[in-house]
């Protein structure tokens, strides 16, 4: 059987935030793994959620272009995993950004007016 996991990305107070409350909103995730994968300053002392893992990253860019990162701080224990950023909220079923990812070993689903600067 397959093992998949739901990775958010975030930083600072306000991103940790809006992650955690995407899990509270979107109890469907709630039923897979789910990671976090943050910076090495970010303060995780208020983080109330239980994360299968939290990953402390040494980024080499800034901004929105750490996103390009992602994939270098994955573990290697899922088989399969769907990123969310962290203002996502999930209504219903997550499987088909599961079987996306099975072609790729991850998959991304990006709002419709999503920043590209």
């Amino acid at each position: 059987m397959k093992k998949y996991a739901v990775v958010f990305l975030a930083w600072g107070k306000k991103y940790i935030q809006e992650v955690e409350a995407c899990v509270r909103r979107s109890t469907i995730v709630q039923k897979y793994d789910l990671i976090l994968i943050t910076d090495e300053d970010t303060d995780l002392n208020s983080l109330e959620y239980n994360f299968s893992e939290v990953i402390k990253a040494s980024f080499e860019t800034v901004g929105l272009l750490r996103k390009a990162e992602l994939i270098k701080f994955l573990p290697n224990t899922y088989d399969t995993y769907l990123f969310l950023d962290s203002d996502t909220v999930v209504f219903e079923d997550i499987s088909l950004g599961f079987q996306m990812a099975d072609k790729f070993k991850i998959a991304a689903s990006p709002a419709p007016h999503y920043s590209l600067d």
